[in-house]
């Protein structure tokens, strides 16, 4: 009997149009793969449309949509997968896309890079960087992807939103009316921190990293400042450590620099000084 069931459930898989995962929160998601006559994928869940390169409809770029759980963080996401043309060669996921409903400040991880927010919805893409095909064919074309979905200014223009929703531009950082390349984060409390080594050089500090101390140094003159990232074996108040790089938290360049900083309801931070 045992034995009947196992061949049932094998049978049932195998058929099945739609696979299953499950996700590293132990949710349940499906993954399908889409139809893109048009070469536009169109929100499910959520109203947007993605459209994507006409050149991609050559059989070399899939489009699958994971529609997760309610549990899930987010309420789906499209992944766009490279078919090698050296069939020996095995599939590469190169670029996704997640769409989270409201806004979404949790930290990110290196290779992901929230791209627009609306009054409904917050769009965060998730990309590749290496490439490790050796068929040179496939190699070139892969790196081609990799150079346009990695550029975040063509990425956001593939995205479209109805005009009854806003955009949103939020945690952008302004130092001296210099907008930084990094946005602020925000951390499990709420507590907003800036991209140290960017903010502080528009300050016209000189920043340097203390290796052994693991410290970071802001110096302007006589004027020294020593940030601590780890104290007594835990992560001191005033820094972060987010991929490798250094925040420090918004009160430092008030108390600290003296310098003036506004915030708005978008965590969006202006600094003067």
């Amino acid at each position: 009997m045992r034995f009947f069931i196992s061949l049932l459930l094998i049978f049932v898989l195998s058929f099945s149009s739609t696979v299953f995962a499950i996700s590293p929160n132990q949710t349940i998601s499906t993954v399908t793969r889409l139809d893109t006559p048009d070469n536009k994928v169109y929100g499910e869940d959520a109203s947007y449309t993605l459209s994507l390169p006409y050149t991609w409809n050559s059989g070399y770029v899939v489009a699958d949509r994971e529609k997760v759980s309610p549990q899930a963080k987010y309420l789906e996401k499209v992944i766009l997968t490279y078919i090698p043309k050296n069939k020996t060669s095995k599939p590469i996921s190169f670029f996704s896309l997640y769409v989270y409903k409201g806004r979404y400040n949790a930290i990110l991880s290196s290779n992901q890079r929230k791209i627009l927010e609306t009054n409904l919805y917050t769009f965060v893409v998730e990309t590749e960087t290496d490439n490790n095909f050796t068929d040179a064919a496939d190699r070139d074309y892969f790196g081609y992807l990799l150079i346009l979905v990695n550029n975040d200014i063509w990425t956001t223009n593939l995205i479209q939103v109805p005009k009854t929703q806003t955009k949103i531009t939020s945690n952008t950082v302004n130092v001296n009316g210099k907008l930084l390349k990094k946005p602020s984060v925000l951390d499990a409390n709420g507590v907003l921190f800036i991209p140290v080594r960017e903010a502080c050089q528009a300050l016209d500090y000189m920043v340097s990293w203390a290796e052994v101390e693991r410290d970071v140094v802001i110096a302007r003159n006589a004027e020294v400042h020593i940030l601590p990232t780890r104290e007594n074996g835990k992560q001191n108040y005033q820094t972060l450590i987010v991929n490798n790089m250094a925040y420090v938290s918004s009160v430092f360049f008030m108390r600290a620099l003296n310098a003036s900083i506004e915030v708005d309801g978008y965590d969006n931070v202006v600094i003067s000084q």
